[in-house]
């Protein structure tokens, strides 16, 4: 047997991801617990960064503070996959598009309508987490799949 033959195949992934996502985005985000957003979504040593902040979050402490005040800007986050690409069975890179719902409909103008993400995942004991994460508030063209 091959090392191929060990190698879950790439839709298993894709599927287990999408799973993951939409724990996250359609049940613990409406929860408004970012500290539960966080342990469902992101690895304990994670690193998030967003294109217009001059900061780094690192860990789960940090990654909660923000996620926190996103939480309470953001009413609802609409995640559509892109693109996956498994990096062997235990890691993947992933580019997701958000549709943006603000809490506050004036302020809707000002946050914007769509977000993108490049993920990096990794399957750890608990579970495929982000140990990276890449955001950007801005609307973009996307590639095709």
């Amino acid at each position: 047997m091959s090392k191929q033959d060990h190698l879950p195949a790439a839709g298993q992934i894709e599927q287990e991801l999408q799973a993951r996502i939409d724990h996250a985005y359609k049940t613990v985000w409406h929860s408004g617990d970012a500290a539960a957003f966080v342990e469902a979504f992101f690895a304990p040593d994670a690193v998030v960064t967003a294109s217009n902040a001059a900061t780094i979050w690192q860990g789960a402490r940090q990654i909660t503070e923000v996620i926190n005040s996103v939480i309470a800007d953001i009413k609802d986050l609409h995640p559509t996959v892109v693109w996956t690409r498994p990096v062997g069975t235990n890691a993947a890179a992933q580019f997701v598009t958000y549709r943006i719902e603000a809490r506050d409909p004036a302020r809707q103008a000002e946050l914007g309508d769509h977000a993108k993400a490049l993920y990096a995942w990794e399957r750890t004991p608990r579970g495929w987490r982000v140990v990276a994460d890449l955001s950007a508030y801005t609307g973009m063209d996307t590639p095709s799949r």
